[in-house]
């Protein structure tokens, strides 16, 4: 096969250039296994007065913060009865628990672009 600027790509080259591409796409973890694209978190709403964000998944957990009903957080994992979530708190980004039981959609007019942006998982 001869590319248009005239070089020869040989099978080995043309095999080495499109591994550069599909990396280019989907770089390697740090096992060497794709990464792909970054998956969207799920996004859930505060249903209750206020809920604890929780050190581990346990009632008995230290709280981080209490987050107010209607209040949007990113579902990382589910572990049970409880998520592991990112929310805001001011300017801080925290990672923590909270119980599943507590958590609902929120209306569409609360899933806006910053939200999906931020549940964008790292």
């Amino acid at each position: 096969m001869t590319a248009a600027n005239g070089l020869r790509l040989t099978p080995p080259l043309l095999a080495g250039v499109m591994g550069l591409i599909l990396l280019a796409f989907f770089p390697l973890g740090s096992e060497g296994q794709a990464t792909g694209p970054a998956p969207v978190l799920q996004v859930r709403m505060v249903l209750s007065g206020g809920l604890n964000l929780r050190q581990a998944p346990d009632l008995l957990s230290p709280s981080l913060a209490v987050i107010p009903r209607g209040g949007l957080v990113c579902v990382v994992e589910t572990e049970g009865s409880w998520a592991r979530v990112r929310v805001r708190v001011g300017r801080v980004v925290r990672e923590g628990y909270m119980s599943l039981g507590f958590l609902g959609d929120p209306p569409r007019a609360y899933s806006s672009d910053a939200t999906r942006e931020f549940c964008r998982s790292p």
